[in-house]
């Protein structure tokens, strides 16, 4: 076979594939967002309030599992809960580091366990970005399940 041939055979089986794989049906998973506002309690654990775009509130836990310091950015482990005032709650892992220089925040993680309500959620990724006030030793963050 020559050249030419391959690439057409080639191409003819990469449209094929393309054909079936826009043919299977996708379920969207919607982005769920949250503003969280909480405080260091020296436990060591954060606590706080947790809101939603859609008026959605609950109280939101997060420990410290472990943290180390390397230069000015820590990176750290923590599992956290968030307990809607409606009933039902989420828990999860995140992953991830704060610069003491820019006093911000990234984590990343997953949700591990959840009420019934909720349990479509579980296996679901989390992000979560804020600001950090160690004056007050209060965070603001962005919390995002997607």
């Amino acid at each position: 076979m020559n050249v030419s041939k391959r690439a057409g055979v080639a191409l003819m089986s990469f449209i094929f594939l393309m054909t079936l794989v826009s043919a299977i049906p996708v379920e969207a998973k919607v982005p769920l967002r949250w503003e969280a506002n909480v405080s260091y309690t020296f436990q060591p654990e954060w606590t706080g309030v947790i809101v939603g775009e859609d008026g959605l509130s609950g109280n939101i836990i997060i420990d410290v599992i472990d943290w180390r310091l390397v230069g000015e950015v820590e990176f750290g482990s923590l599992i956290w809960r968030i307990d809607w005032d409606g009933g039902g709650f989420i828990e999860g892992t995140l992953e991830g580091r704060v610069s003491q220089v820019l006093f911000s925040f990234i984590y990343n993680g997953q949700v591990t366990d959840a009420s019934e309500d909720w349990a479509h959620l579980i296996g679901r990724n989390v992000h979560v970005s804020g600001s950090l006030d160690l004056s007050f030793w209060t965070a603001q963050a962005i919390f995002q399940i997607v």
